[in-house]
């Protein structure tokens, strides 16, 4: 289910009940990303209610990032974010 759109989807929705903005300064491709890592600072869960650490939160931010950069791995963004 992660990453499938439905996924997203849910992603967005629980965002919107957080009033979550997504990630300053960065481009609309990753809104996705800043929103789930929104979500798992805020409530410390992810959106199916297991744990999740700030440090988690943060890796899974950068992979998000780097899964939507033709770059990978090697995104400015992704590095710069974590």
């Amino acid at each position: 289910m992660k990453g499938s759109s439905v996924y997203w989807m849910l992603i967005r929705s629980y965002a919107e009940h957080l009033k979550s903005d997504g990630c300053t300064r960065v481009p609309d491709f990753y809104r996705d990303c800043c929103l789930e890592h929104d979500i798992h600072y805020r409530t410390g869960k992810t959106i199916f209610n297991g744990p999740i650490s700030r440090s988690q939160a943060d890796q899974m931010l950068r992979e998000c990032i780097q899964s939507r950069s033709f770059l990978g791995v090697f995104s400015p963004m992704s590095w710069w974010r974590w």
